[in-house]
């Protein structure tokens, strides 16, 4: 199974925090909706839609209209973790620590048929980016139901790689940038409630690695999204790798007219040779002597750059469909 190593690093609903005191009320939240999605190994995307609407009391977020679990290629969320990605999306857009009481808040509406609430990922890769886009999409619906609070798309984990050689499995997970907030602009190299940086590379004689800012990658605007990253892999036996990524054709969206990011790459580089685009979640041979380049993608801007800040219609946005209310389904 791919990416076992990260397991112990991936949130889990144990583990967050159950405090005393009250919750402070929430804003009212009108109608947003948003879609984000995965690419998968096919070059086809898997969808999330989240939909939100709630009172200072209450937030319902439904689910329902997300991609059928028959066209899900391994990812997937059950209901637990479909908890865990709301509240950590929710307290993330509401600036409160992670909190257990918070789901106290929440209706989450799902179907056993959707990808979203019908059944656990195969792996843990696949599992860290369902999570993932679930909370960029609960993040998308409330930039909507909440506009003074709630930013541009993140790229909230950048890339996933294992490499294997022998004995020797290396995993990693490359952070993106954060998308922009009506307030400040994306950090850069962004560790997310989901996933931070992680390395089981430690020394490895037949890989060195090279890291730097993937500097301008963060998509303009009023405030520029946050950088993702360059991480290089060069090996000097043959490895077989998987790399799991996206964003690569689905940047964050940017807010109120400010640009995406960036898009993720991942080469293979040989001497002599052209490089060569690697797909995602796909077994990939690496030959001795030649490199993997992964780029990942930053976040997304908010405002318009240069006029300040200015109105719009969100459902003119094109990160946006038409919804009926949840209430209505």
């Amino acid at each position: 199974m791919a990416f076992d190593a990260l397991t112990a690093h991936l949130p889990r609903w144990a583990d967050l925090p159950c405090d005393d005191g009250p919750l402070p009320s929430m804003p009212a939240a009108r109608l947003g909706s948003f879609g984000d999605d995965i690419t998968l190994a096919s070059g086809r995307r898997l969808c999330v839609r989240a939909v939100g609407k709630g009172s200072r009391d209450r937030l319902t977020l439904d689910f329902r209209d997300s991609d059928p679990l028959s066209s899900a290629d391994g990812f997937g969320l059950g209901r637990e973790d479909l908890e865990l990605a709301a509240v950590l999306a929710l307290c993330h857009a509401l600036g409160e620590h992670a909190d257990r009481r918070w789901l106290e808040r929440l209706e989450l509406r799902s179907s056993p048929d959707s990808w979203i609430g019908g059944g656990p990922s195969s792996d843990p890769g696949r599992r860290a980016f369902a999570l993932a886009r679930t909370f960029d999409a609960i993040l998308g619906a409330l930039a909507y139901s909440w506009p003074s609070r709630v930013g541009a798309g993140s790229n909230t984990i950048g890339a996933l790689v294992q490499l294997r050689h022998g004995a020797d499995v290396v995993c990693e997970a490359i952070p993106g940038g954060e998308g922009a907030t009506p307030a400040r602009a994306g950090r850069s190299s962004w560790t997310s409630p989901i996933l931070g940086t992680v390395s089981t590379a430690g020394f490895v004689p037949w890989l060195s690695l090279t890291q730097r800012g993937r500097t301008d990658s963060g998509g303009g605007g009023a405030r520029r999204g946050g950088d993702g990253v360059e991480r290089v892999y060069a090996v000097t036996r043959d490895v077989e790798a998987v790399f799991g990524f996206d964003r690569d054709r689905n940047p964050p969206h940017g807010i109120d007219r400010a640009g995406p990011p960036r898009p993720s790459s991942v080469l293979l580089e040989r001497p002599g040779q052209d490089p060569q685009r690697i797909a995602p979640w796909t077994p990939t041979s690496v030959p001795a002597g030649a490199s993997v380049r992964v780029e990942t993608a930053g976040g997304a801007g908010h405002g318009f750059g240069g006029y300040g800040d200015i109105e719009f219609d969100p459902s003119d946005w094109f990160g946006s469909k038409a919804s009926a209310d949840p209430s209505e389904h």
